[in-house]
């Protein structure tokens, strides 16, 4: 047994279906926000206003992948210096540096969002006069919000993901209620406004609240100590391939598609996807509440019982709802794109199962982040990236646009099932293919069985579309549910009370 704080009281997953409800909160706050600020903006400017907005927040989006990267880096060391594990002094230096090369990264990002609208403006867009305006709000919302990026990675690192839920409140309440009140007459540079004041709210509350509870962490920048940012960035730039990586692969898609297709095809691809990558995106984002409790402990065994219990339970869920996805996938197109389509249907189900796929394995790759084996996960695209490159083209000029969901699908199996289990398996203690298969597919088979059955139900109860898109969820969700209690026994159902429980580590040690 391990003397690590974390896994020597038994707390390794202690609060973490709290901590998940806490992050879907503040998911569902931002999401409803963002929706219904675009609906309101919309009806106000119009479609080619509102695409200039767009614009801006998808090139401003890219640098989400630098606060990803730097973030999880900060997580893990936060997570460690709360457990008191042996360098927790170290760890802490390095989310300081960390905090310091975000304070840097976001004033370079305010100077160039300065300079391009000063750069517009000069130039005089007469078609679009208000995008000089819009590109400098924004692009000082994206500073900010680089700037304080290591705010909420200390909140989760430290395990206290209910900071997060206030502070996203105050940046939502803020920025419908400047949205609200200013789009209308100054368009949509109220909007970036907007955003801009709503991420300053969040901040501020985040802040005051970090002070009482995170007492080791100084949100004053200083320049880091060289030895700690080095540390840090040796840790962030794997995560960072491993992002860009992901971003290549639907990139490539598109491009492939709409290059030997059309544009059209492209755009029909994007949408049928949507959905299974937006459940898989929800899943990670749940099980990756974990990641702390799985970075601040070293006890191995603790680390892997977590990750075995953790993968079960997510495979279990994808499998309920994306076979459920997939066997209702024409209601799924009927209610995105209004009226039938083949192909949209095939993307649908063939994205359905490259994020099953995924969620499996995740648990495993997490795992090996939090052990600082993320090199070892990121050496793998230079695998990845050429085969699926090779695969999209090809499939594509064979099949059309199912031809690139098929490459991706073909991808994911070679990399999860050989690849990876040949070239990390090693760095692991158990048979990462039969942890896959035993507790990746077997779960994922029986909430697939779920679906089938919610499936049938649904069909025989509610019309096409909607009607029976929903009531196949809520059936799906309750067989699940009850088979799944069934099927845990009474040591599994004893590991989700004790997730279900309150958080009962010991405060972090004085430093």
């Amino acid at each position: 047994m391990s003397d690590s704080p974390v896994a020597s009281d038994g707390a390794l997953l202690g609060g973490y279906a709290r901590g998940v409800a806490w992050t879907y909160l503040s998911v569902l706050l931002t999401g409803a926000s963002t929706f219904f600020l675009a609906g309101w903006t919309v009806r106000r400017v119009g479609t080619a206003e509102f695409g200039q907005f767009a614009v801006v927040a998808s090139v401003s989006g890219l640098l989400a992948m630098v606060d990803y990267a730097l973030g999880l880096a900060v997580q893990r060391a936060s997570a460690r210096v709360e457990a008191g594990s042996p360098g927790a002094e170290a760890e802490r230096d390095s989310v300081h540096a960390a905090h310091g090369a975000f304070v840097v990264v976001g004033a370079a990002v305010a100077l160039v969002s300065l300079a391009s609208g000063a750069a517009l403006a000069a130039a005089g867009p007469a078609r679009m006069p208000r995008l000089p305006a819009t590109v400098v709000l924004f692009g000082l919302a994206t500073a900010l919000q680089l700037a304080t990026a290591a705010l909420p990675a200390v909140a989760a690192g430290s395990r206290r993901f209910s900071l997060r839920a206030p502070a996203t409140l105050a940046g939502v309440a803020v920025r419908v209620v400047v949205a609200v009140a200013a789009v209308g007459r100054f368009g949509v540079p109220a909007l970036a406004l907007a955003h801009l004041l709503g991420v300053a709210a969040d901040r501020l509350v985040l802040l005051g609240l970090l002070r009482g509870r995170v007492p080791w962490f100084d949100a004053r920048p200083a320049r880091p100590r060289s030895r700690a940012l080095a540390q840090v960035l040796g840790f962030a730039l794997p995560l960072l391939v491993l992002n860009v990586s992901a971003q290549l692969f639907a990139v490539v898609d598109l491009v492939v598609i709409g290059a030997l297709v059309g544009a059209a095809a492209s755009g029909l691809y994007q949408v049928a996807s949507l959905l299974p990558l937006q459940l898989a995106a929800l899943l990670m984002i749940g099980y990756n509440v974990a990641f702390p409790a799985l970075s601040g402990t070293d006890d191995a065994a603790g680390q892997e019982a977590a990750t075995r219990f953790l993968t079960g339970v997510a495979a279990y869920a994808a499998g309920t709802g994306l076979v459920l996805a997939a066997l209702l996938r024409a209601d799924v197109i009927e209610v995105v794109l209004g009226r039938p389509s083949a192909v949209a249907e095939d993307v649908v189900a063939i994205f359905c199962a490259v994020c099953l796929a995924n969620v499996m394995l995740h648990g495993l790759v997490a795992l090996l982040i939090a052990r600082g084996h993320q090199s070892a996960v990121a050496r793998l695209v230079a695998i990845e990236l050429p085969v699926n490159v090779i695969l999209t083209v090809w499939l594509v000029v064979a099949l059309g646009a199912p031809g690139a969901a098929l490459a991706t699908l073909a991808t994911v199996v070679l990399m999860d099932f050989a690849v990876f289990p040949a070239l990390c398996g090693p760095r692991l203690a158990f048979p990462v293919l039969g942890t896959i298969v035993r507790h990746g597919l077997a779960p994922a088979a029986l909430g697939g069985a779920a679906a089938a059955v919610a499936a049938t139900l649904a069909g025989a109860l509610a019309g096409a579309g909607a009607p029976r898109l929903a009531t196949g969820a809520l059936l799906a969700a309750g067989i699940a549910v009850a088979a799944g209690l069934a099927v845990l026994g009474p040591a599994g159902r004893a590991t989700l009370r004790g997730a279900f429980a309150a958080d009962r580590r010991a405060p972090a040690p004085a430093l």
